[in-house]
């Protein structure tokens, strides 16, 4: 799942820079209104393959550090907000 999640979400991520190259076919009525939506379609299931790697990563996280549960579940939230800030 943790493979399949980092996968899906490398080629949502390719796809959403070709989007710069989408003619405008003038389907909805303004082109610019369809490179929106397709973006947040792909944003969406970018959304999914990230739930399905975080998922993963979470759980064999507690598998492998049993002991430590609540620590790694609150801490690496923290720890990522924290990186980041910086």
């Amino acid at each position: 799942m943790i493979v399949f999640g980092a996968f899906f979400c490398g080629g949502v991520t390719a796809l959403t820079g070709t989007l710069q190259y989408l003619p405008p076919r003038g389907t909805f009525t303004d082109p610019d209104m369809e490179f929106l939506v397709l973006a947040f379609i792909l944003r969406s299931i970018y959304a999914l393959g990230y739930a399905a790697f975080s998922a993963a990563g979470m759980t064999i996280l507690s598998v492998v550090f049993p002991d430590t549960t609540t620590t790694i579940l609150v801490g690496t939230p923290v720890l990522s907000f924290l990186l980041a800030t910086s």
